[in-house]
């Protein structure tokens, strides 16, 4: 018997304070045992309970394995044991096919799994009004969505109705300065949330934003600053 197990460090009381998991690989010959005038038989026997959240019981007879999941019902459900289940078989077919390859270049997913991931969750296509420019969608969603958060860098991130907000402001300052169709915007800032605000408030002045790597900023003849909240 090969016996394996992994420990989770948890303060609750109500976890198995030795492993979580637990992995058994048996190869018993056991074979019905014949005694005067009475047969023995092994059974197998469901307890109804478990002592680990998740257990892997593999059992060798004639050349085969054969393998049961145990889980805590209160942790994972049939489905999750279920996907468990698949993972395993498609990870000892790919080592049976596979001998000489590291076990962490396998695959685990099915082909119904590696389908969807690649395929069917990446059919995101959306159907865009194309008279519509990126500034107007953004702004309906906005207004569908004002407290989502829209963009976010480092430990900052601003909704979708601050960021509107900021634009408008950036938006408003720009035709002052007479900003609009056909004007290019110099836009000289270092990689954060002002980048966007200053994309957007750009684009709502009706001008076209021109990047402009802050570090050649000291060969720059004029340069307007603007700060907004």
């Amino acid at each position: 018997m090969l016996l394996m197990s992994a420990s989770l460090k948890s303060s609750e009381m109500s976890r198995a304070p030795l492993a979580q998991v637990f992995f058994t690989m048996e190869n018993p010959q056991i074979e019905a045992l014949k005694l005067s005038g009475i047969t023995l038989t092994p059974m197998e026997s469901e307890s109804g309970t478990v002592n680990y959240d998740l257990v892997l019981n593999m059992v060798e007879t004639g050349g085969d394995l054969r393998g049961s999941f145990e889980y805590n019902v209160d942790l994972f459900d049939a489905q999750t044991v279920a996907r468990l289940v698949d993972h395993f078989q498609t990870l000892l077919r790919d080592i049976g096919e596979n001998p000489e390859e590291r076990v962490s270049t396998l695959d685990l997913l099915t082909e119904t799994e590696r389908h969807q991931l690649l395929y069917k969750w990446n059919d995101t296509k959306t159907e865009f009004h194309s008279e519509q420019c990126i500034h107007q969608l953004f702004e309906a969603q906005a207004e569908r969505s004002p407290e989502a958060v829209a963009v976010v860098y480092e430990d900052e991130q601003l909704t979708y109705a601050q960021l509107n907000r900021r634009a408008n402001q950036l938006a408003h300052h720009l035709r002052k300065l007479g900003v609009g169709p056909e004007t290019r915007v110099g836009l000289c800032v270092e990689r954060s949330l002002q980048t966007i605000v200053g994309l957007l408030g750009t684009l709502k002045a009706g001008g076209a934003y021109v990047p402009l790597d802050p570090a050649y900023q000291k060969h720059l003849s004029t340069c307007c600053r603007y700060h907004w909240r």
